[in-house]
């Protein structure tokens, strides 16, 4: 019983020192992230679509943007359309899982696939904007359309 418990303890143990070290990357991560936007000009997501795309994707890019807030629960006010999701916004193989949820919001909100989360972190968010985009519009309808009019 005494081996039980121990195993127990340190099986704890175990998942609560990496559930404080996953917390405390998250929190570095948020604070350079304020520190790198905090230099730039503040857009709103409107405002954010509508300097930096054309019409037809001025609400994807919005949505996107709004997702991507909600995911990393900060700001991105200073966002910019060439901005790496590796490079300027830190995801990284210690993050996956938050990029992970957010590629599932993207797909569940506009009802598409998306590449694997290794080549999305690669991309830009003007670049994700596209691929969206693509995907969106690339849509078949369902096989018995032609029945429907």
């Amino acid at each position: 019983m005494n081996l039980l418990s121990n195993r127990f303890f340190y099986f704890s143990l175990f998942i609560s020192i990496g559930a404080i070290a996953k917390a405390v990357r998250s929190a570095r991560r948020k604070k350079r992230l304020s520190r790198i936007f905090s230099d730039r000009i503040k857009r709103s997501p409107e405002e954010f679509g509508t300097e930096f795309f054309h019409a037809e994707s001025q609400q994807t890019a919005r949505t996107l943007r709004l997702l991507l807030e909600k995911t990393l629960k900060i700001d991105l006010g200073g966002l910019l359309p060439g901005d790496s999701f590796m490079k300027d916004l830190k995801f990284d193989d210690m993050s996956r899982d938050s990029f992970q949820k957010f590629i599932v919001a993207v797909e569940g909100t506009f009802d598409i696939d998306l590449p694997p989360v290794a080549v999305c972190m690669k991309m830009t968010f003007d670049e994700m904007v596209g691929i969206v985009e693509k995907k969106r519009h690339r849509k078949t309808p369902p096989a018995d359309w032609q029945k429907q009019s």
